[in-house]
């Protein structure tokens, strides 16, 4: 596997955050040179029709907690080859061997015995726990969390069993409780989701906050000091 990332210019992150079909095509022209790269290294080797494979997370945000779309694409780091003929199938090795070998030639049958021999046997454990964190350890205990309480998991995942609220993911990373009240330390609790641009601008306008895109700035360069000579 490979990661590709692709940052985006600051003139157009809010446009892109807002705009799911703008944000579609801009991912389509980066995945098509990534595609392309991949394609060229394979005409490289002598391979005419070459296919890859990626998944993409689309993020929203940076760092800072500040609006910042960008990708993050996981790229199958190597080119699928069409079938050879009716009977074999061509794999590319990631590294070439010592004889200069960079593809292996195998049957239908030949690849699935290679896939089948590297699922493990039934019952036979692959993550090892050792020391303080084995499963009979006598301080295992102390260091490892205990189970929250049914209480505390509804609180964090809501009905789903394995997925943590957005504000338990923000009190995790950023100790940030976006369910408290800054100012009585009361709870919070959702009120509506507002997505009428109509009616969001009307709630905006009635508690003083900004309602307009704001006006997107020429890049600049950063800021820099001034010296005395």
């Amino acid at each position: 596997m490979r990661q590709w990332v692709l940052s985006l210019p600051l003139e157009i992150r809010y446009r892109l955050a807002y705009d799911g079909s703008l944000l579609s095509d801009v991912l389509g022209v980066f995945l098509r040179v990534v595609r392309r790269w991949y394609q060229e290294r394979g005409r490289e080797l002598g391979l005419a029709d070459c296919r890859r494979g990626s998944v993409t997370f689309a993020q929203r945000f940076g760092s800072a907690l500040n609006l910042n779309p960008h990708f993050h694409s996981l790229a199958l780091d190597g080119v699928f080859n069409a079938r050879i003929d009716d009977d074999r199938l061509s794999f590319r090795l990631k590294t070439p061997w010592a004889d200069g070998t960079t593809h292996l030639i195998l049957s239908p049958l030949e690849l699935i015995e290679k896939l089948a021999a590297l699922v493990p046997p039934p019952r036979v454990n692959l993550v090892r726990y050792h020391g303080v964190l084995a499963a009979h350890a006598r301080d295992r205990d102390k260091i490892v969390p205990k189970k929250p309480a049914a209480e505390k998991l509804r609180e964090e995942r809501g009905a789903s069993r394995n997925r943590l609220l957005w504000a338990a993911l923000l009190a995790r990373v950023f100790a940030i409780d976006v369910t408290k009240c800054p100012k009585c330390n009361g709870r919070l609790r959702l009120v509506a989701a507002i997505t009428d641009t109509a009616s969001a601008k009307r709630y905006l306008d009635g508690v003083g906050l900004p309602s307009e895109i704001p006006s997107l700035a020429p890049a600049r360069a950063p800021p820099q000091l001034d010296f005395d000579w």
